[in-house]
């Protein structure tokens, strides 16, 4: 049974019992058909019987006849014992044609039948001719043919009685047969129906209960039952089921053991704010033991507000977002640490997800980093600045005349000191574009007047190389602080126009992009090489630098554009097109008026 599919089974235990069915019907129609026949029989012997008796009656009554229309001279006596005669004669006839009842009995019976006709038949014709004395021998003869007919007629009928009695034995005896083999169908049939049952039982039910029960154990981590044997959909089921229990084990044994070595504080906390799994990395981060701080709320090892720490878990599990926070927690020796947290709600599990990293001396390095850049920054540019004015005053003879190299070397020396301050400028820019420290100041600005303001500070340079400028598409509106993308644009248009060759064309297209807009600059220079377009918008990196520029910036322009882009939720980046030299293009969020 185990081989066979449950379709195969089910087949069985519908084919044994209706076979058994077929068998002891088959059983009971032989038994029904032998005792019609029994029937049959009886009735024959009965026919034979009441055939017997009827003419061992009326040929007596044949002779009396026959002697009163002898003595009365009345022939219709003689007419009315032919009609009866006639009537006998053929119900024997047709009795006699049965080859089952051809018995020597009823042989002799009705040889004598026939010697009483034969005996009639002589005294009618005496009776007919009025012999007295020819009819009253005939008389004689025939009252004794009659009584031998008689005789030859209770031998018959004792057979025959027999013969009756046999076949109602017989009947019973079939009817009991019938009776027995009904019985016995419906026994057996309960009987291999029960068996097939418990078979189907143990085979699928007790089975299933272990799958079950399979399930149960393995999610309260208990070892499961071995592999059913067999072929069928239940076995496939429990190997199908062995193997994910399997594969789920292995992940389970690398996810413990992954939570247990992780560096980072891996924990859960329910929707009490109290913390119901952990791992080590707290006795390492913040000294407490995993067991110390198990159901207790997370409020407790944290210096922040409780109200606070609960509002942002509930504005996270409202939100569905993963937006890491940061949280002052308590170390066991009493110090504080800043632990940056990401939190996922899972609603089926009604727990909160956490993953927590010590940010403590990352912080205060980057802290520091920016106390130094402000500090070195501030204490360049004072001297710097106080240098270049001198120079300018230099160059503009406030001290006395100078020689023509002398004005030479300190043009260049300001220009020069310029460019330091323009870098310095840049470094605190960049440092505050990227710990996010910078305000940015939102509101509607049309992407062709944010254009024609950035321009005004390129006029010049795009006037000496005779360029023209289109735009297209520029009539949509962005949310965006409007002075910072100006100097992105700007920053792109320079870089266009330093590259565009003489009497050449900037395009600047703008179209709706979803929820984005998406603005591309467009020159007619020799493009990014590849090489270059992965690293263009890092910082001290440029893309095409040759003897024809001349100039080299201070590598971060692209960089200060990629930063306050994506200060904005966009994108920047840069491509070639065919017909036209690099593109640089950027996304801006759209304005919610023409959302």
């Amino acid at each position: 049974m185990r081989s066979l599919n449950l379709s195969h089974k089910a087949f069985v235990l519908i084919l044994v019992p209706l076979f058994f069915e077929v068998l002891f019907l088959t059983a009971s129609n032989i038994s029904l058909a032998q005792l019609d026949k029994a029937y049959q029989l009886e009735n024959q012997t009965r026919g034979v019987l009441q055939i017997v008796n009827l003419q061992t009656k009326v040929y007596p009554d044949a002779a009396a006849a026959l002697g009163l229309a002898v003595a009365n001279r009345d022939v219709s006596q003689i007419n009315r014992m032919h009609r009866s005669l006639a009537k006998l004669k053929k119900d024997r006839a047709l009795l006699m044609s049965r080859g089952d009842l051809d018995t020597s009995s009823l042989r002799q019976f009705n040889a004598s039948v026939e010697k009483v006709n034969v005996a009639l038949d002589e005294g009618e014709a005496a009776a007919r001719r009025a012999d007295q004395f020819a009819f009253m021998r005939c008389l004689e003869k025939l009252q004794a043919i009659i009584i031998e007919c008689n005789e030859e007629g209770d031998r018959v009928s004792a057979i025959q009685i027999k013969k009756a009695e046999e076949q109602r034995a017989e009947q019973e005896r079939l009817r009991r047969d019938v009776q027995r083999l009904s019985t016995a169908a419906v026994v057996v049939s309960i009987f291999i129906s029960i068996l097939l049952v418990l078979i189907f039982n143990r085979s699928i039910a007790n089975r299933l209960k272990i799958i079950s029960k399979n399930a149960i154990d393995f999610a309260n981590d208990k070892p499961i039952a071995p592999v059913l044997k067999g072929n069928d959909e239940i076995a496939q089921l429990d190997r199908i089921f062995h193997d994910m229990a399997f594969h789920l084990t292995d992940l389970r044994r690398r996810e413990k053991a992954l939570t247990e070595n992780a560096s980072e504080i891996i924990c859960s906390i329910d929707t009490y704010f109290e913390l119901a799994t952990v791992n080590k990395a707290i006795t390492k981060i913040l000294g407490y033991l995993p067991e110390e701080v198990l159901e207790k709320p997370l409020a407790a090892i944290c210096s922040d507000d409780p109200q606070k720490i609960r509002a942002t878990f509930k504005e996270l599990a409202e939100k569905k977002e993963n937006k890491p926070f940061l949280l002052t927690m308590k170390t066991k020796d009493g110090d504080l640490k800043e632990i940056m947290w990401s939190a996922v709600f899972d609603k089926e599990e009604k727990s909160y997800f956490c993953v927590a990293h010590d940010v403590t001396e990352i912080n205060k390095t980057a802290r520091l980093k920016r106390e130094l850049t402000a500090m070195a920054t501030h204490d360049l540019r004072a001297p710097l600045a106080s240098l270049q004015l001198t120079l300018d005053l230099f160059c503009k003879n406030t001290y006395g005349e100078l020689t023509e190299r002398g004005k030479h070397r300190a043009t260049q020396s300001a220009a020069t000191i310029g460019r330091l301050v323009q870098l310095i400028n840049s470094f605190l820019e960049i440092d505050k574009l990227e710990s996010g420290t910078i305000e940015l100041n939102l509101g509607e600005e049309t992407v062709a007047d944010l254009i024609r303001r950035a321009s005004v500070a390129v006029q010049s340079k795009a006037e000496a190389k005779a360029l023209s400028f289109q735009m297209e598409g520029c009539d949509l509106q962005v949310d965006c602080d409007g002075s910072r993308i100006i100097d992105v644009f700007q920053n792109l248009l320079d870089n266009a126009i330093k590259y565009s060759p003489e009497k050449g064309a900037v395009k600047v297209v703008a179209e709706k992009d979803k929820q984005m807009v998406r603005i591309a600059v467009m020159d007619q220079g020799p493009g990014v090489p590849a090489e270059k377009a992965a690293v263009i918008f890092e910082k001290f990196k440029q893309g095409n630098v040759n003897a024809a520029t001349e100039k080299q910036g201070t590598g971060l322009g692209l960089a200060i554009c990629k930063a306050i882009v994506q200060a904005h939720g966009g994108d920047i980046g840069v491509k070639n097109a065919p017909g036209w030299g690099s593109v640089f293009w950027l996304t801006l969020p759209l304005s919610k008026g023409q959302s």
